[in-house]
């Protein structure tokens, strides 16, 4: 029994929505097995690079490999860069700047359930015991209550003198407002020192 031909575009005569994947892309850094084909019933196959690689910057030395026979849902999203310089110039020049910022973003499904703190708390304590670094900020939307109570959880204190407007962003939307929050590396060695009593853990014995 014969399969499909790879060097075809379409697996399936008469349908154009369904391809082999590789004869579509075009990014040297991606490479796509024989068999793997993609179907996007809704933007069309061929727009694969744009709308299911994110952030395939020219400069990245990230590579993507996809297998000979796999089937790419048309929601996956393959997320390429992390090759962000951390002493670069900002095209956004804020009052605050040069700072290092931590972030974090959780599916709807996972809100309310520590992650986004747990996930902080863990990078406040690499910045400062393994980076050495002096201060760590934080911002976020004015409206965003979520996030602002996380970084109050992990000790940041909220600096309203450095509140700013993000460009490009019309300033009737609600997202365009932020606010910071920074927290020095003496602050949180002190909270690490001094936990408040209503966050210790105490380990008791069977009796």
């Amino acid at each position: 029994m014969h399969g499909p031909d790879p060097d075809t575009l379409y697996p399936l005569a008469g349908y154009d929505k369904l391809i082999f994947l590789k004869h579509f892309v075009k990014a040297s850094n991606i490479m796509i097995g024989d068999y793997t084909y993609f179907d996007d019933r809704r933007y069309g196959p061929d727009k694969f690079e744009e709308n299911n690689v994110l952030y395939n910057y020219d400069f990245s030395k990230n590579r993507l490999v996809i297998g000979k026979f796999c089937a790419i849902a048309a929601e996956t999203r393959f997320i390429m860069t992390g090759d962000h310089k951390l002493d670069a110039f900002s095209t956004f020049p804020t009052s605050f700047s040069p700072a290092i910022a931590i972030g974090w973003r959780i599916c709807v499904d996972h809100w309310g359930k520590g992650y986004a703190t747990e996930g902080a708390k863990a990078a406040l304590e690499y910045g400062f015991s393994k980076l050495q670094l002096k201060e760590i900020v934080a911002t976020c939307a004015v409206e965003n209550a979520g996030s602002r109570k996380v970084m109050e959880k992990i000790g940041m204190k909220y600096d309203p003198e450095n509140d700013f407007t993000l460009p490009n962003v019309p300033i009737e939307n609600k997202m365009s407002k932020c606010v910071l929050y920074r927290i020095t590396k003496k602050e949180w060695e002190n909270r690490a020192n001094n936990p408040s009593p209503f966050c210790r853990i105490q380990y008791c014995k069977n009796p």
